[in-house]
């Protein structure tokens, strides 16, 4: 039907935006201090108030791998 469709279509698009509340440069720097600190993406989410879990998720993979790629720039450094 299309206005079944039209409404799973409304609703993606509102849940999409929702998830984007709150990535602001401020919270993602203090979101990557607290990661540095040992706390989990749960616990950064409900410190920082986010609208979703999964937006400190992400930011949490992108602070591994960035962590991961300097621990291989300074193995390689020393020798």
């Amino acid at each position: 039907n299309f206005h079944t469709v039209r409404d799973w279509q409304t609703a993606f698009i509102a849940k999409r935006e929702c998830r984007n509340q709150g990535n602001t440069l401020i919270n993602r720097t203090l979101a990557m201090n607290l990661f540095s600190c040992g706390y989990g993406y749960r616990t950064v989410s409900r410190v920082l108030q986010l609208s979703s879990i999964w937006l400190s998720r992400d930011w949490a993979r992108q602070h591994r791998k960035l962590s991961i790629m300097q621990a291989r720039k300074k193995k390689r450094s020393k020798k």
